[in-house]
C-alpha cells in the first residue's frame, strides 16, 4: 500500500509539469518549519549565504534559494510568486534547461553579493527571493505583451514582473545588516542607515543574467553563445501564454520607451485622438 502511494505522488509530482518548481516550493515549506525548531534552526545557517563568508561554502550559493522564513504571510507571499513566475518559465522552456537558469541565476547573485560585501566591507545575507526576482524578470521579457490582472488591475506582463522585482529589492534592502565602517572611513558618512540599499546594485545581476538569457535565447541550448548549435535556437517555440490573432505592427511592440509612465500617458492620448479621428469620417 504504502509502494503505490509513493509512485502514485511520484506520477502526480511529475505530471504537473513543473516538478522542479513543486520541490522548491516543498523545501521552502520544510525550511520554514525547521525554523521553529531550535536544534533543526541551526542546521539551517549552514544553508544560508552569508557574504563574503559564504563562499568557504560552496553549496550555500545554491541553497540559500529555498531558506526561507519570516511570518507566515510572508512566505505565502513568497510561494506565491515563485508558482507565479518559475512555474510558467518551466513549463515554456522544459523542466532541464529551467533549472540550468534558476542554479545559474541563484549563483551568479550569490558570487555578486560576495564581491559587494568585499567592496564595503560588510555583510550581506542572500534573500531566497533573489533568485525568483531574476524569474519574473524573464517571465516578463517573454510575456511582454500579454495583458494580466493584478488586484483587477489590467497591466502589461512586462510591467508586472517589474513591480514583482522592485517589492523583492524593496523587502531584501530592508533585511540586511547595519553598515560597518570602513577603518578608513570611507563608509562613515552613508546616508542610509542600514547596508541594504548598497546590496541592490549587486543583487540585480542576477536579473541582468536574467535579461540576457532571455534576449540571447539561452534556454534552447546557447545557439547564439557556442558554435556549430546555432540551429537550436534557430527552432525555439513560441512562448506566448494567449498566440496574438494577427501579428503586432513593428510600432507596437515593447520597447525600453514603454517603462516610461509618460509614454503611457502620450500612447492613451494618441489613441482617444484616433478614435475621434475614426467617428468623425
Amino acid at each position: 500500500m504504502q509502494s503505490n502511494t509513493w509512485s502514485n505522488t511520484q506520477r502526480t509530482w511529475l505530471q504537473t509539469g513543473f516538478p522542479f518548481t513543486v520541490a522548491l516550493m516543498v523545501l521552502k515549506l520544510i525550511s520554514l518549519f525547521f525554523t521553529t525548531v531550535p536544534s533543526l534552526s541551526a542546521f539551517l545557517s549552514h544553508l544560508v549565504f552569508k557574504a563574503p563568508d559564504g563562499v568557504t561554502t560552496p553549496w550555500a550559493l545554491l541553497t540559500y534559494s529555498f531558506v526561507t522564513g519570516g511570518p507566515f504571510l510572508s512566505f505565502l507571499f513568497d510561494v506565491g510568486i515563485t508558482y507565479w513566475f518559475c512555474s510558467s518559465l518551466e513549463r515554456s522552456w522544459g523542466t532541464k534547461n529551467f533549472v540550468q537558469f534558476f542554479a545559474a541565476v541563484t549563483a551568479t547573485t550569490a558570487l555578486s553579493l560576495a564581491v559587494g560585501a568585499l567592496l564595503l566591507r560588510t555583510n550581506f545575507f542572500a534573500d531566497d527571493l533573489l533568485p525568483v526576482a531574476a524569474c519574473a524578470l524573464a517571465w516578463g521579457l517573454v510575456n511582454a505583451e500579454e495583458r494580466v490582472s493584478l488586484y483587477f488591475i489590467p497591466m502589461r506582463g512586462i510591467h508586472m514582473a517589474i513591480i514583482a522585482v522592485g517589492y523583492v529589492m524593496f523587502q531584501f534592502a530592508g533585511q540586511q545588516p547595519p553598515v560597518a565602517p570602513a577603518p578608513n572611513g570611507a563608509l562613515t558618512r552613508v546616508a542610509f542607515e542600514t547596508a541594504g540599499w548598497w546590496a541592490v546594485p549587486f543583487a540585480l545581476v542576477g536579473c541582468g543574467l536574467a535579461w540576457l538569457w532571455v534576449r540571447n535565447s539561452w534556454q534552447y541550448g546557447f545557439g547564439t553563445l557556442l558554435p556549430g548549435v546555432a540551429s537550436r535556437a534557430a527552432r525555439r517555440p513560441n512562448l506566448r501564454i494567449v498566440p496574438p490573432r494577427e501579428p503586432k505592427p513593428k510600432d507596437d511592440r515593447f520597447t525600453l520607451r514603454d517603462l516610461n509612465p509618460l509614454e503611457w500617458f502620450a500612447k492613451r492620448r494618441r489613441r482617444k485622438q484616433f478614435e475621434k479621428l475614426m467617428r468623425d469620417d
